[in-house]
């Protein structure tokens, strides 16, 4: 029996592939390198964090959520025969 916790395990790992995928157009283009201001204490200092994101990490990004999607789907039907 498909819970719906299951359900909500592999919607959110397929979510996450897509979102990891939607990033290829952009990092093809140029890398990524977006910065927020942190903490500011504004004429003294301001500390900014940010990712950097080039080709290489996209392309890792999309096969780590593509494996781990997939590895969601397998263990529901792995799993189907025990219980809790």
């Amino acid at each position: 029996m498909i819970g719906a916790r299951n359900i909500f395990a592999v919607l959110v790992g397929f979510t996450t592939a897509a979102f990891a995928l939607s990033m290829i157009p952009d990092g093809f283009v140029k890398a990524i390198n977006p910065q927020a201001a942190w903490v500011s204490v504004p004429g003294i200092f301001t500390v900014r964090v940010g990712v950097y994101m080039d080709p290489l990490s996209i392309f890792m990004a999309c096969i780590a959520a593509g494996i781990g999607a997939l590895i969601l789907l397998y263990s529901i039907g792995y799993m189907s025969g025990e219980e809790d």
